[in-house]
């Protein structure tokens, strides 16, 4: 897990998907840009939005409960606490993350 002690200034990635009706695994407290994204232009698979320039979930230190269907104390949506991503089927898999100096990261996935 990153946080922004570890130097991360921002990162920009696709914003997460839905899976169903009750899961969102969106970047909630983002709090750079959400550019939307026209289908087939590049940087975002086939449409949605790209978070841009800033830090969220991902670097906030909060690791959500292992079942993604169980709700939290605080009444928030089921998976609140994830950020997640279908199988890539075109040109998103490309992430940016920054830092202030260089750094080796390694990203596991499955």
């Amino acid at each position: 897990m990153w946080t922004a002690a570890d130097g991360l200034v921002a990162y920009d990635v696709r914003q997460g998907d839905r899976r169903g009706t009750d899961l969102d695994f969106f970047d909630y407290t983002y709090d750079g840009s959400v550019e939307m994204v026209v289908p087939g232009a590049g940087g975002g698979g086939g449409g949605g939005s790209r978070l841009v320039g800033g830090l969220g979930q991902l670097t906030d230190g909060d690791e959500g409960p292992s079942n993604i269907r169980q709700h939290d104390a605080g009444g928030r949506r089921r998976g609140y606490e994830w950020v997640g991503w279908k199988r890539p089927d075109s040109d998103d898999r490309h992430s940016v993350i920054t830092a202030h100096r260089l750094r080796s990261f390694f990203w596991r996935g499955t």
